[in-house]
């Protein structure tokens, strides 16, 4: 049990070294848009942390580049 824990291990850190070398979007503060950003586009309390989440998991599923242009007309279409 414990060598599959080691190749998990092994195997989860080699996609997190690729992740950091290729730059990749993979918390709130590496998108490209922000909550004032969100804001400008009426969303209001707890909505401008959800779009935001919403946004990083498109993001990272590969559903959205991590463009600003791609992002606020996603978001457009999400504003209340």
């Amino acid at each position: 049990m414990q060598l599959c824990r080691l190749q998990d291990n092994d195997a989860a850190q080699v996609v997190v070294e690729r992740v950091l070398a290729r730059g990749d979007c993979y918390t709130i503060g590496d998108l490209c848009v922000g909550g004032d950003d969100l804001m400008a586009m009426g969303f209001r309390g707890q909505g401008i942390g959800e779009g935001l989440r919403v946004v990083l998991d498109r993001v990272i599923e590969g559903e959205l580049v991590n463009d600003r242009e791609a992002v606020v007309g996603f978001l457009r279409d999400l504003a209340p």
